[in-house]
């Protein structure tokens, strides 16, 4: 399966726009669509210039690019682009390490994708606290990667 297009709106939705730095909600110096790295490698801070739509957008499209890589190298269970957006959503938030040692992994590789649906709404805390908007996030990642969904 190829890079999941729609990926790209679906983070962009959840994350929203922001063309100057801004600490996100676990205190992590972030720009334009959630990203915390720019296209050089560098971290975000406080004196990262301001960022256009256009240059936010490409940034989030290259870093999920990166992110479906790793998808691709441990997922061994063909997934619609619907599920793959679902998932690539969910790494791009958690990390591939995190993902790499999740349950919700073990169980897409089992096949057992009701499985892995009921595994998204775990990930939904900041600091060790529930977040509103995580939570929301991971309820529509659930219902983008049920496999009746096309």
């Amino acid at each position: 399966m190829g890079f999941p297009e729609e990926a790209v709106a679906l983070v962009a939705s959840f994350e929203g726009f922001r063309s100057r730095p801004y600490r996100d909600q676990g205190g992590v110096w972030t720009i334009g669509y959630g990203s915390t790295y720019l296209l050089n490698g560098k971290p975000v801070t406080a004196a990262t210039p301001t960022m256009s739509e256009p240059m936010a957008a490409a940034l989030l499209r290259n870093v999920l690019v990166s992110f479906w890589d790793t998808i691709e190298r441990l997922v061994k269970v063909p997934l619609t682009d619907r599920q793959g957006a679902a998932v690539l959503s969910l790494v791009y938030n958690i990390g591939e390490s995190a993902f790499s040692r999740s349950t919700l992994l073990k169980r897409l590789n089992a096949g057992d994708f009701k499985g892995a649906a009921n595994e998204f709404p775990k990930w939904n805390l900041i600091k060790g606290e529930v977040s509103r908007g995580l939570s929301l996030r991971r309820a529509k990642n659930v219902i983008c990667s049920c496999p009746q969904v096309k």
